[in-house]
């Protein structure tokens, strides 16, 4: 459950970090392009998917612990993708890899 919390901090805000006009964002990815057409909508789907990212989180550490975790899992998320971003080393081959990786650690 952490790590579906985790993989939806991480999606939201790279829906928020490709909403900025400050950057020279790169559209080595499909969905980059429309997130970044679609400001508005892709704000709605981060902030959408943070809010099932806490309640993930809620749900599996209790409340005071679910929320200290969901700020971890933000502030880990956000340094990825702001690290990772520019150099174009997200794709949909690594994320899956480190999805499933992750999946079968926490589940063993």
């Amino acid at each position: 459950m952490i790590t579906l919390a985790a993989l939806l901090a991480f999606t939201g805000f790279f829906c928020f970090y490709n909403t900025s006009k400050r950057q020279k964002l790169s559209q080595s990815l499909g969905i980059e392009v429309w997130l970044q057409q679609n400001p508005n909508r892709a704000k709605y789907l981060g902030g959408a998917q943070f809010l099932i990212a806490l309640l993930l989180c809620l749900a599996a550490a209790g409340f005071g612990a679910g929320i200290f975790s969901f700020f971890i899992l933000l502030m880990t998320a956000g340094s990825l993708v702001v690290v990772l971003a520019p150099i174009r080393f997200l794709n949909y081959k690594i994320l899956t890899l480190i999805f499933v990786l992750s999946l079968i650690f926490e589940l063993i």
